[in-house]
């Protein structure tokens, strides 16, 4: 998935600024994985909320993650993150 596909699945909900991290298998390839952040818990739940639905022909899993799992991936600050 690409960084435009994320952002179709979730037309109407606000990500923020730099809120998508792609997850990359050992090779370096992507791996189907992303961790994305949202302006607000509200915008959260309603992620949540889309869990199976599908993108194009994709069936998408959703699943809350933390701030430093997010970190883990994206890289930056964990302060940033938990907020």
């Amino acid at each position: 998935s690409s960084d435009q596909d994320i952002a179709k699945f979730f037309r109407g909900l606000n990500i923020v600024k730099g809120g998508v991290a792609l997850c990359l298998s050992p090779q370096g390839r992507r791996n189907g994985e992303a961790l994305v952040r949202f302006v607000n818990q509200e915008h959260r739940d309603m992620a949540l909320g889309r869990h199976k639905h599908h993108l194009s022909n994709r069936y998408i899993e959703i699943y809350k993650a933390n701030g430093s799992e997010f970190v883990a991936v994206a890289g930056g600050n964990n302060s940033e993150a938990e907020a």
